[in-house]
């Protein structure tokens, strides 16, 4: 019989062969396609963009079901955590005021109604609440337990992607400003098309890490039964 971290390894084989097909993928269309077909997909409020909203909200669905049928503490705290990525991925946090609401100008605006200011406290809150308790049980897990197993290892390719894709994101504007380089079309491009369809794969490892987590019975872990 396989151990059950064992048993959990190919979660992380799937998603770096789902990774490396999806940077190859975004290569290709970064390439071949028109300007105005590349700008349809890639642009602020493309269709890549809105896939990513999509993609979170069918994910903290799926985590609503696993909360519901047993899945933890975990699979609650996950529920608006992916919510509000998905608002955020889509600019909605902005839609209540035309205001982003995660900047603290908002909340000391006199050109704000109270009752924004407190709708909007509220979720905040309940986010960074749940997000920095996500964050506790990984570290302690880590602590106890090491990083060598594949829940573990999928969390950190998800905080990794993530600082890929902003360092994607504001790459050809720094290089321009403080060092004088300007990048080709083309590598423009490859590393916008990288960002956004990466960023649209960003939920992809975090839900496989719970399944992989609930697919073990060892405490090694970080999204366990037990939390």
């Amino acid at each position: 019989m396989n151990h059950p971290i064992r048993s959990t390894w190919p979660y992380l084989r799937w998603f770096l062969l789902l990774l490396l097909g999806t940077m190859l993928v975004l290569m290709l269309m970064a390439s071949l396609l028109s300007n105005a077909a590349f700008g349809q997909l890639f642009e602020e409020h493309g269709l890549i963009e809105w896939l990513s909203f999509a993609i979170w909200l069918v994910v903290a669905a799926v985590f609503a079901r696993m909360a519901l049928r047993g899945g933890g503490v975990v699979a609650w705290l996950a529920v608006p955590v992916c919510i509000a990525a998905a608002l955020r991925e889509s600019d909605l946090h902005k839609s209540l005021t035309g205001y982003s609401v995660l900047k603290l100008g908002f909340y000391s605006s006199p050109d704000f109604a109270a009752w924004q200011k407190a709708v909007a406290g509220l979720a905040v809150a309940i986010t960074a609440i749940a997000l920095i308790a996500l964050l506790a049980l990984a570290v302690r897990s880590a602590l106890r337990n090491g990083i060598v197993n594949p829940p573990m290892l999928l969390l950190i390719l998800a905080v990794g992607l993530l600082v890929v894709t902003k360092v994607f994101d504001r790459a050809p504007a720094v290089l321009l400003e403080d060092f004088g380089i300007a990048l080709s079309d083309l590598t423009r491009r490859w590393l916008q098309a990288f960002e956004e369809g990466l960023e649209a794969l960003l939920p992809v490892p975090f839900l496989l890490a719970f399944i992989a987590s609930r697919a073990s019975s060892t405490t090694a872990a970080p999204f366990s039964r037990s939390g």
